[in-house]
């Protein structure tokens, strides 16, 4: 196979904001806010992805490599505070992300399904800020005898991220459902130019910045009747953060040293469905203890405004989630259980769902606190791949369009 995608995104924010402003004869900021129109936001990027591979073999249901490029600009507008506005400051970056993915579908045994996937992106980005003036919200400037709206920079780094996940799932009869998952990954940042950066430059510029993570999680699910079914699961997360930390005692004087920290916690959870009313009333209740693991940018910063801390330490939570939903059943399909169906798209009242033969999981969606997860089969080769249409008023699914290639219809969008 090989397939070749590519899109843009673009905007050009002229919405109006209501703030304080500065007033460029006196230099002052004004007490009383007032509405102003942006006029320095534009946006935008463009991706190209290729992905080649094979599919359908003995001993692969799926092997993908794939190449991303990816280039970004970003204007930026205002500071933290709304009040600080610029004219000429922009962030820019290019991205390259080689991947790949495998899966098997009833690995040595009916029922094991292995899903590897591993992807690393290399991101430069470039902040600059050179323009030699000052702005107002209200779009006039005032020229000046210095380089930068804030401080003046070129500032450039290198970020560099390895993600692998590995997922393995086993199905027990019609009854148990095993998922074993791990993700790690591996991000590294480090400035590239001492000159560009002269003006900015702290003893934390040049220290290492790395974030390692490991998350693993265990999870399983026991469906004794089709109208009820509970699942209990746990994560255990492993973290090493390597940066500069501010260790001054006063707010005066900052003094960074370079530090490495870990950090080994546990995470766990049960949740449990009911449908009732002959399926047409969907309960649920669910409990997990769980973590939220700092970002990139809150231990490092954005190399300008958003300054990080690589002494933060993972947040945790405890949250109850009890639901009820009433339920509307589709007529009309065919039997997605020996089907795989993709990602659908709505437009003017109607569900436009793909439908296609191949590889699928069958008997349910198997989310958390769902629907029986079932097993993985292989389809029927001769099912023609359809695009259904499923009315939001009356849940009847009919065929919209077929195609005569055998593939797999992963995906529709539809332009509007």
């Amino acid at each position: 196979m090989l397939r070749l995608n590519a899109y843009q995104n673009y905007s050009d924010n002229d919405y109006k904001v209501k703030t304080q402003w500065t007033d460029l004869t006196t230099n002052a900021v004004s007490e009383e806010e007032g509405w102003f129109r942006r006029f320095h936001d534009r946006y935008h990027n463009e991706a190209v992805m290729l992905q080649t591979g094979l599919v359908g073999k003995s001993w692969a249901d799926h092997l993908i490599f794939g190449l991303q490029y990816s280039h970004e600009r970003a204007d930026i507008q205002n500071a933290n505070l709304m009040k600080i506005v610029f004219g000429g400051k922009f962030r820019k970056n290019r991205a390259w992300a080689p991947s790949l993915m495998y899966d098997k579908y009833n690995l040595f045994t009916r029922g094991l399904h292995l899903r590897l996937s591993a992807r690393y992106d290399d991101v430069l980005t470039n902040n600059v800020d050179t323009v030699s003036r000052t702005y107002s919200w209200t779009g006039q400037w005032r020229q000046n005898s210095y380089q930068g709206e804030g401080v003046a920079t070129l500032a450039e780094f290198y970020g560099r991220t390895f993600t692998g996940v590995a997922n393995l799932d086993y199905r027990i009869a019609d009854h148990h459902f095993f998922t074993l998952n791990d993700t790690y990954t591996n991000y590294h940042r480090h400035t590239t130019n001492n000159a560009a950066n002269a003006a900015q430059q702290t003893a934390a510029t040049f220290m290492r910045r790395v974030n390692i993570k490991n998350i693993l999680g265990l999870s399983y699910q026991f469906v004794p009747v089709d109208a009820w079914n509970m699942e209990v699961f746990g994560k255990h997360y492993d973290t090493r953060v390597q940066g500069p930390v501010n260790t001054a005692t006063s707010a005066s004087r900052a003094v960074y040293e370079e530090q490495t920290q870990g950090s080994h916690v546990f995470g766990y959870g049960a949740a449990t469905t009911w449908f009732l009313l002959h399926r047409d009333m969907q309960l649920k209740a669910s409990y997990e203890h769980t973590y939220r693991l700092p970002t990139d940018l809150e231990f490092f910063g954005d190399g300008d405004y958003e300054e990080g801390d690589a002494a933060l330490k993972p947040e945790s939570s405890n949250n109850i989630n009890l639901s009820d939903k009433s339920l509307t059943w589709v007529t009309g399909l065919p039997d997605l259980s020996k089907l795989s169906t993709g990602w659908g798209d709505g437009y003017d009242g109607s569900y436009y769902l793909p439908v296609a033969a191949g590889t699928s999981f069958a008997g349910g969606s198997g989310s958390t606190g769902g629907g029986n997860k079932g097993g993985w089969t292989r389809a029927a080769s001769s099912f023609t791949p359809t695009i259904y249409r499923i009315d939001a008023n009356t849940a009847v699914a009919t065929p919209f369009m077929t195609f005569t290639s055998a593939d797999l219809l992963k995906s529709i969008m539809i332009l509007k």
